[in-house]
């Protein structure tokens, strides 16, 4: 007995030690990596925008007609499948920044140190294509073309796949963190190990602002988001592209798998409003996302918040819709504020300008830009605005115990919002080792939130509407 104590004890000590241990290091390289990301260019630097009242009507226009409604995409491939090796990392040219490559490094030092894994398929089929963003009125030139790349695990004795997409497995569409500004990462990290130890197909979108969708003659910094309608129009954006992409799954009769949505962070923040948005049977899987992604731009406490140009949106005011004036209240008068007058068409502009002009200081103004960016982001992306998924038991949420970027509390918030019959995993350390370290805990949700999706029905008795269902298509149309 005393043995046996004695190893409780040591077990007990050696478990506080590593906790402690993930905390004092994921929080200080969230901090690091946060400080070599402030750069000159700041975020928002050109204020709210001018086009933020359309931007904020075409995310309320959308919430009330749902993702149902959206029309079947035209693709335009660009080439054929090409055959490449499952073990052979794509190419990072488009993350040469010290950031991207510390965590090329990284990542390929725990490629070649850490524990393999069998691969069942040797190939892998990639192809790239595109197609007209359904939100394109709120997107400039340059960013209206929404480019994915498909990525497919070869079977041996099968033909390659046409334009139809003719794939009887599994399908995740993996949406972009923060900064993520091409395939290279989502494809080494997620789409071929997934494709080649599970075969799962993966589709992994570019987010609108990145990458090849950066609008034309825009300068400067492409991770910088220029206007806070930018950063708006961005998610409002991804989740219409994403409702897009699944009607086109669904009408394809080839494809007669099931499909996840998935992200990091961002994308994971997109795959919960997207998988709202749906409404039909389809598997979440949300990786160290947040409620709202309004904590993290907060000017106090908000990691986001400390690259933000406070200088320019403190001496302005965001020109909202008249239904929407509500936002800029007070706080006081915020939460005094019911939810049946919230709705309400006519507001007291007199008592939203008064509450803007009441702040003499920089401190003052500076917390009240703070103030209305989190209820904007709160709005737009947060989890409170968006129904429940249609099948909460295929819900797997991953967050990190210490994260410095999503707080640990939102993302309890997000599996509270989710109900009991939806899993919640914790890993330890931060946002940034999250990433790096814990590649594992990330494949298995994907793989267990599918796996859920077929052992149990949805709770509103739908039938799968991404298996060929043509009964289920045609009471869509």
């Amino acid at each position: 007995f005393t043995m046996m104590n004695t190893t409780k004890q040591c077990s007990s000590a050696i478990t506080i030690a590593s906790d402690f241990a993930w905390r004092v290091f994921g929080a200080s390289i969230d901090n690091i990596i946060c400080v070599l990301g402030v750069s000159k260019c700041k975020h928002f630097f050109e204020g709210w925008g001018v086009d933020l009242k359309k931007t904020l009507a075409r995310v309320k226009m959308f919430r009330a007609t749902g993702g149902n409604h959206q029309t079947i995409p035209a693709i335009r491939w660009e080439g054929k499948w090409t055959e490449v090796p499952a073990e052979i990392a794509p190419s990072c040219k488009t993350f040469l920044s010290p950031v991207g490559l510390l965590f090329f490094a990284l990542s390929w030092l725990r490629k070649v140190f850490g524990p393999g894994h069998p691969a069942k398929f040797k190939t892998l089929l990639v192809r790239d294509g595109c197609f007209e963003s359904p939100a394109a009125d709120i997107l400039p030139e340059g960013a209206r073309q929404v480019h994915f790349r498909i990525v497919l695990p070869k079977v041996d004795g099968k033909p390659q796949p046409n334009d139809g997409l003719a794939w009887t497995g599994d399908l995740v569409i993996n949406f972009a963190a923060t900064g993520d500004q091409g395939y290279s990462l989502r494809q080494m990290w997620y789409a071929n190990p997934l494709a080649s130890m599970h075969g799962v197909g993966s589709i992994l979108p570019v987010q609108s602002f990145y990458g090849k969708r950066t609008p034309t003659g825009q300068a400067g910094n492409a991770l910088v988001y220029r206007s806070v309608q930018q950063g708006v129009a961005m998610g409002a954006a991804s989740v219409e592209e994403g409702c897009s992409l699944l009607r086109w799954l669904e009408a394809n009769p080839e494809f007669s798998g099931n499909a996840c949505v998935t992200g990091v962070s961002l994308g994971g923040c997109i795959a919960v409003m997207l998988a709202g948005a749906w409404q039909k049977k389809i598997a979440v899987a949300p990786l160290i996302a947040t409620f709202s992604p309004g904590l993290a731009w907060k000017a106090d406490g908000g990691v986001m918040g400390r690259n933000v140009a406070w200088d320019v949106l403190r001496e302005s005011k965001p020109d909202l819709p008249e239904d929407l004036r509500w936002l800029l209240l007070s706080s006081d008068s915020f939460n005094s504020f019911s939810s049946k007058k919230r709705t309400a068409k006519k507001i007291d502009l007199d008592a939203v300008t008064s509450s803007l002009d009441d702040a003499d200081t920089e401190q003052h103004k500076t917390a009240k830009a703070s103030q209305i960016i989190e209820r904007l982001l709160n709005f737009s992306s947060s989890a409170a605005h968006t129904p429940k998924p249609a099948c909460p038991h295929a819900i797997v949420t991953v967050s990190a115990r210490h994260d410095a970027y999503m707080p640990f509390e939102g993302s309890c918030r997000l599996h509270e919002h989710f109900g009991p019959d939806s899993s919640w995993v914790s890993v330890p350390g931060g946002h940034i080792t999250a990433c790096l370290f814990h590649h594992a805990t990330f494949h298995h949700a994907i793989l267990t939130s599918l796996s859920n999706l077929k052992d149990r029905a949805c709770h509103d008795g739908t039938r799968p509407a991404l298996q060929g269902d043509t009964s289920s298509r045609s009471q869509d149309s």
